[in-house]
């Protein structure tokens, strides 16, 4: 049993440093846009974090497996539409869609993200 919480933990601390670098990323290119006006750096940043939720799939591939298989399903799916999206931002070359890759339609400032939310709510289900 210590092994497959060890496997979550492994999961879960892949999952926050994923999550938190597309937060830095996230808010140092609206930094550059906004507050330095340098379009190029806020789409290079723009790109990085698509690449990071793309890398973030892979990354879990082998630690999805010491999840209950319902669990190990729904993260799956997530990961694997966060990239799917991030790959599709990427081959269009839009920034717009770039941004909006974690964002519900009706999400308000201040709110987690999909990804955060993910992991958040795998922390509550894995204790």
């Amino acid at each position: 049993m210590a092994e497959v919480q060890a496997d979550y933990s492994l999961l879960l601390d892949m999952l926050r440093d994923g999550a938190a670098r597309v937060g830095m990323l996230e808010r140092e290119a609206r930094s550059a846009l906004y507050a330095d006006k340098d379009t190029g750096r806020h789409r290079a940043l723009m790109e990085q974090r698509a690449q990071t939720l793309i890398d973030l799939e892979s990354k879990a591939a082998d630690l999805l497996d010491a999840l209950p298989d319902a669990e190990r399903r729904k993260t799956r799916s997530a990961l694997r539409a966060f990239a799917d999206g991030a790959r599709t931002a990427l081959d269009l070359g839009s920034v717009f869609y770039m941004s909006a890759l974690l964002y519900r339609d009706n999400h308000k400032e201040g709110e987690p993200d999909k990804l955060q939310a993910l992991v958040d709510d795998l922390e509550t289900r894995l204790r």
